[in-house]
């Protein structure tokens, strides 16, 4: 209950889906998806992003 919402509102959420981003981005890349990994690279920007502006405006 409570400390998985506080795990989820942590930074560390935030850290573990950007990693799975860039891993997800590495294996196509390996996989020559560039469209794919492209893909992921946009996802993961706009995740910084977002976690950038909630900083900024909490």
């Amino acid at each position: 209950g409570a400390r998985m919402i506080r795990f989820i509102e942590g930074p560390f959420f935030t850290y573990t889906i950007m990693t799975l981003y860039v891993l997800r981005c590495v294996t196509y890349a390996y996989g020559s998806h560039w469209g794919r990994a492209s893909y992921w690279l946009c996802a993961l920007g706009i995740t910084i992003s977002a976690e950038f502006l909630m900083k900024k405006w909490p």
